[in-house]
């Protein structure tokens, strides 16, 4: 009967021993709120019933419930006591609420961006539009959320950005998340924007730092969707070229809402996404007559005769009615008649030039008649602008372009947005149009080849020694390794120390990539490869995947020959930190023979410590070793310290994953000094984590423990991604072998976090194997099966065989815990093959260990003693603490055995 409670032992206490994250809290409330209604023998209490009790907002409660959110304490045990906790649960509740939290507060912060351009001044009209787009966005909350604004097609300058922007400023308070907006130069003649370049914008916009990136378009628009996820954020996709830009750009949750401008149809939207569609007519007459009321006030009324005939002139378009309002502005002793009979002589002059249709022409005569007013400094300006290979132009690289003075350079961009012929897009940065852009490119092209070519030479040179200077700054140690460029006497930008330095590639580096990509003279030639050389410690350090690789692959087809084993060395690089490996070991081999036909020694001995590392990700360890051997000789002949430390700390990693745990320690300790001798933090790091890898291995945690959180600080400090994942990593591991669980799920939980952002597949698959043998401990044996396959997966795509080794044996730790003992036996079979091919010792012992701890438990003595006694004998050979274990596992009872 309702209302009638079964006894209290019927519904044992919860255990929360297992809670770490929000959702796994919100499960844990939600058999709260199932227990309460079978113990009352009701119905499950409503959220609508919980938020009058309560006295919290339905959608608060329901954030709570479904694990989307994390309630307050005061709200927490609020909540809990009315779903029937008992005193003991309130108590472990708020421990397991307390460590959640303390989790979340370790990811980054989500940061709320504010990225509306300014409101469009005096907007007018529109009325029909903008009811349609307030329509729409009361539909979002029931829909997807995407709404599309589309030109006719072929119609520019229409006042689709205006609209969008006024519309997302009017309703900015309905998105407490925060506002994205990317101009996607869907029209730009040359360098529309890429959905991987704008999915890294809207991370860095989001709190992500540009190393934690993700290198693909796929892996960054999910975490672009992920971080949107349960948000409520309006996202403004301006200028659109095509369906196929925008889709990855999409948020995937119903709280957002896009709103895409283009002059597109955009039917694969409206088909696939439902969006809603308005399109955009050029104004009437009418509309066209109140905008220019609104822009030059009484004038307007002296003569409308004139007025009538300049709104005629500018086709209904906004952007010329405003540009034919500015010069009326700017001329005040020339009446409306006369600047409308000037108006009329343009067109009637590239008419004959210009046989395109109306919208062109009009557009063209109101953009001479604006160039035209310029000054003639001024208007090289809007040339070169037009000539810049980039995305934003700030002073200093109109000031190269133009070969003038920084103030004169910043005189000039003022006066272009004055004469909106431009626009701010950040501080002492500029945008144009992307009409306006075409018409500055027309322009520029008839002015003589050679004034172009020395204004992009300038240019070049700028980049080049500014790019020079950083690098000194940000690491100074490898200075006699980059190419030594001259100052070009051109104002450069003031960096004082190397965060400076870094802020500057940061925010340069997509005109750097950009400009480097679009020379192709045999004069600059060699650009590309210099730059390449320059930032190469930046974009790997950085892991700034992406660009790099289109910026040596651009260099290697590019370069001299005498250049191009460096650019085929980094795209080597490149290949094997996204798990490319055998693309790695083409690129490398190619460049060892360039490099012995050239005779450069240090290219040579980059091409061997490369080819080295490739060739043990493929399980051919003997050339590892070769390779290495050959390249440290080669190094200790010439005196290259940098080299020698990094050979040897590669070594140091190889001998610890064969077992040879003094020769690894050897090894790093060399590396650790000479890195320590050249300045390289760095590189010290890096050295500091190996050697806290190896102590953890043979059991010596307190030394562990320091080594590692020292290569986590210097990791940081270097802003070195690769090695702080690798230092979070190793630091889960002593933690999960000291039984300290939180902690170690916490530290391979932000490696894993860590590694996916910057696509190092390899690390991956350990993150994932690690992470899973947390959960194997937890007792949570699916979600840790699940971790260990999806890292054999990836072990598999990439073909490292190392990697897939020490999967199998955590995969067939977890199977034997989950009482699976032929699957768990098949496992560790499969990591024999593995650990036989690549000669890794310790798995190789693992295997034996998990083989006749499996054989054991299930009554087969006889067929585990051959492994008993193998694991044993491997583990003694190593010096590490797992053959203490199998001694101690030998003398218990049978019955206590291999549990």
């Amino acid at each position: 009967m309702a209302g009638v409670a079964e006894p209290e032992w019927a519904y044992p206490t919860l255990t929360v021993d297992h809670v770490l994250t929000i959702d796994e809290l919100g499960e844990v409330l939600r058999q709260l709120r199932r227990r309460y209604a079978r113990r009352h023998n009701t119905p499950e209490l409503t959220v609508r019933e919980l938020a009058r009790r309560s006295g919290y907002a339905y959608g608060v409660i329901s954030e709570y419930l479904s694990g989307k959110t994390l309630a307050p304490t005061d709200r927490f045990d609020v909540l809990i006591r009315l779903l029937g906790a008992t005193a003991t649960e309130q108590r472990t509740l708020a421990t397991a609420r307390d460590r959640v939290d303390e989790q979340r507060r370790a990811r980054p912060a989500v940061f709320v961006p504010r990225e509306l351009p300014p409101d469009v001044p005096r907007f007018t009209g529109r009325r029909k539009e903008l009811a349609e787009l307030d329509l729409m966005l009361r539909w979002s909350g029931e829909s997807e959320g995407v709404a599309l604004i589309s030109a006719l097609a072929g119609t520019a300058g229409v006042g689709k950005t205006a609209l969008a922007v006024h519309w997302a400023h009017r309703v900015g308070a309905d998105f407490p998340d925060g506002c994205l907006y990317v101009d996607l130069r869907g029209y730009d003649p040359e360098q529309p924007v890429a959905p991987t370049e704008a999915l890294a914008g809207f991370l860095r916009s989001l709190g992500v730092n540009g190393p934690d990136i993700p290198p693909t378009e796929a892996e960054r628009a999910a975490r672009y969707r992920t971080w949107l996820a349960d948000r409520r954020m309006l996202v403004l996709l301006d200028n659109a070229r095509g369906t196929d830009q925008v889709r990855p750009l999409l948020p995937g949750g119903s709280g957002c809402v896009a709103l895409v401008t283009s002059r597109d149809a955009l039917t694969g939207l409206i088909a696939r996404h439902g969006a809603y569609r308005i399109s955009l007519d050029p104004l009437t007459r009418d509309e066209a007559l109140d905008l220019l009321g609104v822009l030059l006030g009484q004038r307007v009324t002296d003569d409308p005769d004139a007025v009538r005939g300049l709104a005629d002139r500018c086709a209904g378009l906004p952007l010329m009615l405003r540009l034919v309002a500015e010069l009326a502005g700017a001329r005040p002793e020339a009446t409306l008649a006369e600047l409308d009979a000037e108006l009329a002589d343009v067109r009637q002059r590239l008419r004959r030039l210009d046989a395109g249709g109306e919208p062109r022409s009009a557009s063209r005569a109101v953009f001479s008649w604006s160039y035209e007013n310029l000054t003639p400094a001024t208007g090289l300006a809007f040339r070169l602008f037009g000539l810049f290979p980039g995305h934003e132009l700030d002073a200093y690289a109109l000031a190269a372009l133009a070969g003038t003075e920084l103030d004169h350079a910043r005189w000039c961009l003022q006066d272009l947005a004055t004469a909106h012929l431009a626009q701010v897009v950040s501080p002492g940065r500029y945008g144009m149009h992307d009409l306006l852009r075409a018409y500055a490119a027309e322009l520029a092209a008839k002015d003589p080849e050679t004034d172009r070519r020395a204004a992009l030479a300038r240019l070049l040179d700028q980049q080049l020694h500014t790019c020079s200077v950083a690098m000194d700054l940000v690491a100074p140690f490898d200075r006699d390794r980059r190419p030594k460029i001259p100052d070009p006497g051109l104002p450069t930008p003031r960096l004082p120390n190397a965060e400076s330095a870094i802020d500057w590639l940061d925010t340069e580096r997509p005109n750097l990539i950009a400009t480097a990509l679009h020379v192709a003279d045999e004069e600059r030639a060699t650009h590309a490869g210099q730059l390449a050389v320059i930032l190469l410690r930046y974009l790997d350090t950085g892991a700034h995947y992406h660009d790099a690789e289109l910026l040596y692959a651009h260099a290697a087809a590019t370069a001299a020959r005498a250049d191009k084993a460096h650019a085929l060395i980094s795209l080597g690089i490149v290949c094997w930190r996204l798990g490319r490996y055998q693309e790695a070991a083409a690129h490398h081999e190619r460049a060892l023979d360039l490099a012995r036909e050239t005779g450069d020694e240090t290219e040579l001995g980059r091409a061997l410590l490369g080819l080295g590392i490739v060739y043990w990700h493929l399980g051919r360890t003997a050339q590892t070793l070769d390779c290495g051997q050959q390249a440290l000789e080669l190094y200790r002949e010439i005196g290259d310290r940098v080299g020698q430390a990094r050979v040897l700390g590669n070594l140091g990693n190889v001998h610890s994953q064969l077992g040879n745990y003094p020769a690894a320690l050897n090894h790093h300790r060399q590396a650790l000094d000479l890195f320590r001798e050249v300045g390289d933090p760095a590189g010290a790091g890096n050295e500091m984590g190996g050697l806290g890898s190896v102590l953890q291995t043979l059991g010596r945690f307190p030394e562990a423990l320091d080594h590692l959180q020292e290569a986590l600080t210097f990791a940081r400090q270097a802003g070195y991604r690769e090695c702080e994942a690798s230092a979070l990593g190793n630091l889960g591991i002593v933690y999960r072998r000291l039984e300290r669980l939180t902690e170690a799920f916490s530290h391979h939980q932000q490696a894993l976090d860590l590694v996916r952002k910057i696509g190092d597949r390899t690390a991956e698959g350990y993150a994932l194997g690690q992470l899973g043998t947390v959960y194997e401990r937890l007792g949570r044996l699916a979600q840790a099966v699940d971790h260990h396959r999806e890292a054999l997966g990836i072990a598999r795509e990439i073909g490292d065989d190392h990697l897939a080794a020490e999967l199998f044996n955590r995969l067939g730790d977890t199977l034997r815990s989950g009482s699976q003992p032929r699957k768990a036996l098949r496992s560790y079979r499969q990591a024999l093959t593995k650990t036989g091919k690549n000669g890794n010792g310790y798995e190789q012992a693992r295997a034996h260990h998990g083989i006749a701890r499996t054989l054991t438990a299930i009554g087969s003595k006889g067929a585990a003693q051959p492994h008993w006694e193998k694991a044993l004998q491997l583990y003694a050979r190593l010096g590490v603490p797992e053959a203490h274990e199998i001694r101690s596992e030998l003398v218990r009872p049978p019955d206590t055995q291999a549990t």
